[in-house]
């Protein structure tokens, strides 16, 4: 049953669910994210490297979404963070931004309709 279904036939399961799938993702965020500080750490985080965080920050909030993309996102977390070798670290975290830009985008789609 979709989210807004859901909202219209039981307004408090459908806030409750929401609720978990914010939760989840918020631990997906924490836990990705500080792997991702420190592989910054281990590989020293030079001057490009930083530079780089900095523009996949900033593009973070421009990137066009559907409706079905959540399931998108969550895969691109975690095939970017758990199936690529570790010398790909600027590989994994600009697909772990566009999964969090995904995930929060497909939440206020879901919250405003």
């Amino acid at each position: 049953m979709g989210l807004s279904r859901l909202k219209a036939a039981h307004p408090a399961r459908a806030v409750q669910e929401f609720q978990t799938v914010l939760m989840s993702f918020q631990v997906i965020v924490v836990v990705h994210f500080a792997t991702a500080v420190l592989y910054l750490f281990m590989f020293r985080c030079t001057k490009m490297l930083s530079s780089y965080f900095v523009g996949a920050i900033k593009a973070l909030f421009s990137l066009p979404l559907s409706r079905w993309s959540g399931n998108i996102a969550y895969l691109l977390v975690h095939v970017a963070f758990w199936h690529k070798p570790f010398s790909l670290i600027l590989f994994r975290f600009r697909f772990f931004l566009l999964g969090c830009r995904l995930y929060i985008r497909l939440a206020s789609f879901s919250i405003s309709s």
